[in-house]
């Protein structure tokens, strides 16, 4: 299945993957929650309701060639964007 079809009950599977600059100063509150996941080999974060991201890339997953990874970037207080759309 290519990953630019949807799946037989119309939904596609995506995964997003999320990059926090953390020299910067961020706009909203985020926190690792690692510790308590059931994941602990990732990297988890809990991020705010509200978060804007700047979308880096969209491709197809290795991994899974019928899903799409996202990849993004919270964005921080400096953003040059982020202030223009404000």
């Amino acid at each position: 299945q290519q990953a630019s079809e949807k799946k037989s009950d119309g939904k596609v599977r995506v995964l997003f993957k999320i990059t926090i600059d953390r020299s910067t100063p961020s706009i909203v509150a985020y926190g690792n929650i690692g510790a308590v996941s059931q994941f602990v080999h990732e990297k988890e974060y809990l991020i705010s309701m509200g978060s804007i991201y700047q979308i880096d890339a969209v491709g197809n997953l290795d991994e899974l060639p019928s899903a799409f990874l996202v990849s993004m970037t919270l964005i921080g207080r400096n953003d040059v964007e982020y202030d223009r759309l404000t």
